[in-house]
């Protein structure tokens, strides 16, 4: 058999991409990806503020069942220059309020979002939760504003009673 008889022919169609084809996907690519990247910076804000929010309230909570749990007052001081928070106890009763931080080698007071988010407070706040479960507070209404970013504020409110509301 011949060697020239052997050789496969090519009908002329190229294959792969052209360089304007791979061109044209790569700007495609670049205006969605540039779409998307505020998208993904509002998304991302956002649940940062939520995750702030969550953090708060749960501190709330938490102290307030500890006050009826462990039969004595306690208290969390919210202070809004170093968006930090302190829980402290008066246990025995009648004594002084004391910091509460546990374990005791953990650094009181405790960053406000717990994951460093820099959300901001409003004003400085102390609720004080007695052991049959009343809150009293500082401040009349018993509220918190907290705000991250450009995101619109969302409202704390603590009723008598221990009810928490969030509203934006």
């Amino acid at each position: 058999m011949d060697r020239r008889q052997c050789r496969v022919t090519h009908s002329g169609n190229p294959q792969g991409f052209s360089v304007v084809e791979l061109l044209f996907v790569c700007l495609i690519l670049l205006v969605i990806t540039a779409m998307a990247v505020p998208l993904v910076n509002n998304v991302t804000s956002y649940f940062r503020l939520r995750g702030a929010i969550s953090s708060v309230t749960g501190v709330i909570q938490s102290t307030r069942y500890q006050a009826i749990f462990r039969g004595c007052p306690y208290q969390v001081v919210f202070l809004a220059a170093a968006n930090t928070y302190q829980i402290q106890n008066q246990c025995p009763v009648g004594g002084a309020f004391v910091n509460a931080c546990l374990p005791v080698a953990a650094a009181c007071p405790l960053p406000l979002s717990g994951s460093g988010t820099p959300v901001t407070l409003n004003a400085d706040i102390t609720f004080t939760f007695s052991p049959g479960g009343k809150v009293t507070s500082t401040a009349a209404p018993m509220q918190m504003v907290i705000t991250y970013g450009g995101k619109p504020p969302e409202t704390i409110t603590v009723s008598s009673y221990g009810s928490i509301n969030v509203t934006p």
